[in-house]
């Protein structure tokens, strides 16, 4: 059975997202396909040109129903891997239940092809409500989290070692891309969050902001000889910690390279209701949990890092943690938390959740030989029946010089394109460093992919083997 030309991956954010993708992107070159990968902002434009057989898209919610219903028309598979699948809430709309029945309700099981679920809660949910067919649905853990484990950890490096690695987690009220906390509160509207549980969310987050920043300042003034790290999450304004913490000459402020890197060369790890908590236990640093600082409403609308993490009651308590490496280990097992805890969320922790994404991306794509169509129309407008003057002259430009120029041209004027932005070379060292230590000898080629009228080059990049 031949195996499909073309399989596109939709890559977020490179700090995130990259390595994750690189390795499926590796294990799909050895099954025989080539592959794309094509940043969040330009799928709509570039895939209705470069036809892949099948897109694996990072989520599907309301907001990018029409791009995989258009996908769909196209001919293109569309396969679906959570970037945010394991830190669910209780209650709220990414609560498994909820998540999977919105699902059903919005008609996504017309839509998508097939669902990789990082563990076994959410596929169950989706299993029960989701309304997709059995054998669409499948368990694979989340790739990224392959780089914890052998072979793949040899990439983690870091300027620093032994640190104290504070990880931030309030973008929300202190966004990134977005200009304001309102524009943040109408994404949660748009996902499908009860207003008045925004709110109170909202609420919350800002009561405790200023605190924890009071918090991680103390420490840093209260512990001169230890030098602390404050990580802002990818979507945070860095900016903004770097001026609270200015001249506090023991703390920097760095969000560079993926947050593993930092995790993996930390003494331990600082946190508050952050995601994180999971890699830190997956590479065996104790993450410290901020609880004295916690709200009811802040730990149910994301319990995990929580229970993964050793509690801090109280200032004291936080500062003989980061001090006794002997006490807060003996206070948690990362390796117990992984049996006990994370399995269910993540799935098998093995480090082969990129080679099981590849294989089921293979079994969706492989025995059709209907090629998926191409259409110069849906680029235009950027792969939406209600496109807007913006989209559609992005799209006009693009395919009149090229979406890499187009590309190149809107990261001047937006930071959100400025932050994710992907070159040839990052694609192609992260490919080289993870075949390395796999030892692995594939010949690969990074280029941009390229118009398939114009033969101008494109933001997407392809990896394919030489000949």
């Amino acid at each position: 059975m031949p195996p499909p030309e073309r399989i596109a991956l939709v890559l977020d954010h490179p700090k995130r997202d990259l390595d994750g993708l690189v390795l499926v992107a590796l294990h799909l070159l050895q099954r025989g396909a080539s592959v794309l990968l094509t940043p969040m902002y330009e799928q709509g434009y570039d895939l209705p040109l470069l036809a892949p057989r099948a897109v694996l898209v990072n989520y599907a919610r309301r907001n990018n129903k029409e791009l995989l219903q258009t996908y769909k028309d196209l001919g293109i598979r569309v396969a679906i891997l959570d970037t945010e699948g394991g830190v669910l809430s209780e209650n709220g709309a990414d609560s498994p239940h909820r998540w999977a029945r919105a699902f059903y309700e919005d008609g996504f099981f017309r839509v998508v092809d097939r669902y990789f679920f990082w563990g076994a809660e959410l596929y169950e949910a989706f299993r029960l409500r989701g309304g997709l067919p059995p054998d669409t649905l499948q368990i694979s853990g989340c790739p990224r989290y392959d780089v914890c484990l052998s072979p793949w950890r040899g990439v983690l490096t870091y300027p620093w070692r032994d640190y104290v690695l504070v990880n931030t987690n309030f973008s929300a009220i202190n966004p990134a891309f977005t200009r304001s906390e309102e524009d943040e509160k109408r994404i949660f509207y748009k996902l499908g969050w009860d207003p008045s549980y925004v709110e109170q969310l909202f609420a919350d987050m800002k009561a405790v902001f200023p605190r924890y920043l009071q918090q991680i300042e103390r420490l840093a003034v209260d512990n001169p000889e230890r030098r602390f790290i404050v990580r802002p999450h990818p979507f945070e304004n860095q900016h903004f910690y770097q001026k609270r913490f200015a001249g506090i000459r023991n703390l920097i402020v760095s969000g560079e390279g993926n947050v593993l890197h930092a995790i993996a060369n930390a003494d331990c790890v600082i946190h508050l209701n952050c995601g994180t908590s999971v890699e830190c236990n997956l590479l065996a640093k104790v993450p410290i949990s901020m609880e004295f600082l916690n709200t009811e409403v802040l730990r149910r609308h994301s319990p995990l890092p929580s229970e993964i993490s050793c509690r801090a009651e109280s200032y004291a308590d936080l500062n003989m943690l980061i001090s006794d490496a002997r006490r807060r280990e003996a206070r948690h097992q990362p390796t117990e938390v992984c049996t006990t805890h994370l399995t269910r969320w993540f799935g098998v922790l093995d480090g082969q959740a990129a080679a099981r994404v590849a294989q089921g991306l293979i079994e969706m794509s492989s025995g059709r030989t209907d090629p998926a169509k191409r259409s110069w129309v849906a680029s235009l407008r950027a792969s939406r029946q209600r496109t807007n003057l913006r989209r559609f002259t992005f799209g006009l430009f693009g395919n009149l010089l090229g979406t890499a120029v187009t590309t190149c041209a809107g990261n001047v004027f937006e930071r959100a394109r400025w932050a994710k932005a992907v070159t040839v070379n990052d694609v192609h060292a992260r490919a080289q460093a993870f075949m390395r230590l796999a030892r692995i000898a594939l010949p690969i080629e990074c280029r941009r992919a390229k118009h398939p009228h114009t033969g101008l080059p494109m933001a997407s990049i392809e990896l394919v083997l030489k000949s």
